[in-house]
C-alpha cells in the first residue's frame, strides 16, 4: 500500500500542536513532513497527498500562496485543518462555512450526527424526525464523544458543506465539517483531535486519534465515502 505523505504547515503563527500530530502519524504508518511558507509560495507541494494545518494562532498568507493550495485541492488532493487550520479554510473560502468565535477552551461533548469515513469506527446519532419539536437528540452516549476544543470557534456549514460532528442538540454549531474543493477533498476539525487530556473531571475520548487517521486517509482517497 502507498505510504500517504503529509505536508505538515510550518509557517509563522502555525504548529504548536504539530509534533503531537506528527507523533500520531507515525504510529499509523503516514510520512510527514514539514512545508514551509516558501514551498507554498513556489507551488513545491506535488510531493504532498495531503496538507495539514495544525493548532496555532492565525494563518498569515498572501493571495498568491492562497490561491497555491486551492489549485492543489482542486486537481484533486487534500487539506485538513485543526483549529486555527479550520479558520484558514473558512477564511480561504476552500469549503462553504463561517466561523463563530466563543472563547471556552475546555473538553466538549460532541455528538457525531452522520455516517461518513472521517467518523469510521463511531457509533451516530442522527436527529429523530419523530421527536423534533420537544427532543431531537437521544439521551445516550452512543454517538458522543469527549473532545478537546481548545478555544476553537464554532463552525457552521454552508451549501456544500456537511457538517458531521456537532456540539448542540440542534445541530447548528459543527465540531467538524467535510466537502469536497474541486475534485479535492477538504475537512476542518474546530477541535484538537491530537489531544488526550482531563479538564475539571472531564477525559478526551481515548479514540480521538482514529478521527486524525480518518480525515487524512479520505482527503488521500484511500477511504471511499460507503459509511462508518
Amino acid at each position: 500500500m502507498k505510504k500517504i505523505k503529509i505536508g505538515m504547515m510550518n509557517i509563522p503563527r502555525v504548529g504548536d500542536s504539530s509534533n503531537s500530530i506528527c507523533r500520531i502519524f507515525r504510529k499509523y504508518g503516514f510520512e510527514t513532513r514539514n512545508l514551509t511558507r516558501k514551498q507554498i509560495r513556489n507551488n513545491d507541494m506535488d510531493a504532498f497527498d495531503v496538507l495539514l494545518c495544525p493548532g496555532g494562532h492565525h494563518v498569515v498568507l498572501n493571495p498568491v500562496e492562497i490561491q497555491n493550495i486551492k489549485t492543489f485541492i482542486r486537481r484533486g488532493r487534500g487539506f485538513v485543518g485543526v483549529c486555527a487550520g479550520a479558520h484558514f479554510i473558512a477564511h480561504a473560502r476552500l469549503l462553504n462555512m463561517r466561523i463563530k468565535i466563543i472563547r471556552a477552551k475546555g473538553i466538549y461533548n460532541m455528538r457525531l450526527i452522520k455516517k461518513h469515513p472521517v467518523i469510521r469506527g463511531f457509533r451516530t446519532v442522527p436527529r429523530s424526525p419523530e421527536n423534533k419539536g420537544c427532543n431531537p437528540v437521544p439521551h445516550t452516549n452512543l454517538g458522543r464523544i469527549m473532545i478537546d476544543r481548545g478555544n476553537g470557534g464554532l463552525m457552521l456549514a454552508g451549501k456544500g458543506a456537511d457538517a458531521i460532528g456537532t456540539y448542540d442538540n440542534d445541530d447548528e454549531y459543527a465540531g467538524i465539517i467535510v466537502g469536497n474543493h474541486g475534485k479535492g477533498r477538504v475537512v476542518a476539525f474546530s477541535c484538537h483531535p491530537q489531544v488526550e487530556a482531563e479538564y475539571k473531571g472531564n477525559h478526551t475520548d481515548e479514540r480521538v486519534h482514529l478521527l486524525l487517521k480518518n480525515a487524512v486517509s479520505w482527503c488521500a482517497k484511500t477511504t471511499e465515502a460507503s459509511g462508518s
